[in-house]
């Protein structure tokens, strides 16, 4: 009697798979069987540790074609064909793939047969996680929908609110609070970004409710609660994750602070522009000590001075409190560069020139620190800040110096589309936003060698942290020069 089994491997992607099947059962049972075991293997706590996986993206569950075996010579294998029947040997290999990706031999015997299966191959059948994806997907959108018809009729309005503008700020606050809660169910992997939808909307809602106050006041204001509500939205987003989005936690929560003490500084009697300069200061303290508050603040420098001790400590601990402090410190990073890009915009439409000069210092300092970091997402939010920044001041420089150097009359927020800015203004904006764009791409497009690199960082990361901390001092005595001797003279 025949072996009624055959040895075989079974390949899929980068894994292999040593079975042994039956020759006499259809192959649509085999194959799965097959992907059951290669399901399990994918989602077990060692392997999706190594990969960083989510266990709920299985090959069972998040692909939504057809899985077929495959021989290279003869192509896939009929399902309700046996191994038998396509001559499977021992020591052959089948390989698992989607239907349209299978080995397929040159001919056909039945034309229609094939062209069947082309189509059923190309179209996602309306069942099983596919249904469930469309149907939170046709919601989704709904709700979207709705959410930004109901802020877009908010927008122009002012207080005392109608009737009807109360209702649509309840539909509106109610779709982005329902798209939050799918956000954080997160059925589907895609479904995690539904929560973006509630700072918007909170946006639109909030900026009508401050609109009776002075612009200085409602604006920071608004930042503040914008902040506060993106916190759920990056929350939801992060669920489940490693740090589970504490990064943008972090980032919005120092942004939330620093908006709301701007604010009530200003409310309190304070100059706007005299708050943000004698606060100059701070997201460049911010971005010299953002990794060692990091460190500190979630606990890891205790596991190590445990392990120092010669106390065993745990892998997964070690790891999570290490990613905790990498999304701390990057969350403080892209606070300090979202709080540095605020003090600039608002120098920028400063009365006087002596701000501006504060500005210029802030930029120096926020282009030199980013040579003290090596993440590409803290690389990137600073680079962008820098060119921002510098046609910002750019264009502030040629209002003042159209001025005479003297107070401007009308100071204000030039660079909005609806300001009237002169046209050697936007142009020197725009100059100066086209000269960073390519100094950036010069400098740190070409890959350079790791040697030349080095070296070029261990010079620079001195003089990054010299001027740094030379320019934290000096920004307080500009602003006191001005406000205690030149203003007064």
């Amino acid at each position: 009697m025949s072996n009624p089994f055959v040895r075989v491997s079974v390949f899929h992607g980068q894994r292999q798979l040593d079975v042994s099947l039956p020759m006499a059962r259809p192959a649509v049972d085999i194959v799965a069987d097959v992907v059951d075991l290669l399901d399990r293997y994918e989602t077990s706590p060692d392997t999706a540790g190594e990969q960083g996986a989510d266990t709920r993206s299985s090959i069972t569950s998040a692909d939504t074609h057809t899985w077929v075996l495959s021989l290279p010579k003869t192509g896939a294998i009929d399902p309700h064909a046996t191994l038998q029947e396509f001559g499977v040997q021992d020591g052959d290999k089948l390989y698992l793939t989607r239907r349209e990706e299978a080995a397929h031999t040159p001919f056909v015997d039945d034309a229609l047969a094939e062209v069947r299966s082309t189509i059923d191959a190309a179209q996602w059948g309306y069942s099983g996680e596919v249904r469930s994806s469309a149907v939170f997907g046709v919601a989704a959108v709904a709700l979207a929908f709705s959410a930004f018809l109901a802020s877009a009729g908010l927008w122009v309005q002012g207080l005392p609110l109608s009737l009807k503008s109360w209702f649509l700020l309840g539909v509106a606050i109610a779709a982005a609070v329902v798209l939050v809660g799918l956000a954080a169910w997160s059925r589907h992997p895609w479904m995690r970004l539904l929560g973006f939808a509630l700072p918007p909307v909170v946006g639109v809602a909030s900026w009508v409710m401050l609109s009776s106050l002075p612009g200085p006041e409602s604006v920071g204001w608004w930042v503040a609660v914008v902040a506060l509500a993106t916190v759920p939205a990056v929350w939801a987003a992060g669920r489940g994750r490693p740090a589970g989005g504490l990064a943008g936690i972090v980032a919005c929560c120092a942004l939330a602070v620093v908006a709301a003490g701007v604010a009530g500084a200003v409310m309190a009697g304070a100059n706007i522009y005299a708050v943000c300069a004698w606060g100059a200061w701070l997201p460049i303290l911010v971005l010299l000590i953002a990794p060692s508050v990091g460190l500190r603040a979630t606990g890891l420098p205790t596991l190590i001075r445990q392990n120092d001790a010669g106390d065993a400590v745990e892998r997964a601990a070690i790891r999570q409190f290490a990613r905790r402090a990498e999304a701390a410190s990057r969350g403080a990073t892209w606070a300090a560069a979202a709080i540095a890009l605020g003090i600039v915009a608002c120098l920028s439409a400063s009365p006087v020139w002596q701000h501006g000069v504060i500005a210029l210092m802030l930029l120096i300092a926020v282009v030199l620190r980013q040579n003290g970091y090596a993440d590409a997402r803290i690389i990137s939010v600073l680079n962008l800040v820098g060119i921002l920044s510098a046609a910002m001041i750019a264009g502030a420089f040629v209002r003042w110096c159209q001025a005479g150097w003297h107070p401007l009359v009308r100071p204000g927020v030039w660079w909005l589309p609806s300001a009237p800015a002169d046209l050697w203004v936007w142009v020197a904006a725009t100059t100066s936003l086209c000269v960073c764009l390519l100094v950036m791409l010069a400098l740190q497009l070409p890959s350079r060698d790791e040697v030349q690199q080095a070296r070029s960082a261990r010079i620079v990361s001195l003089i990054d942290v010299v001027v740094s901390l030379t320019l934290i001092p000096l920004i307080l005595a500009c602003q006191g020069l001005y406000q205690y001797y030149w203003a007064t003279t």
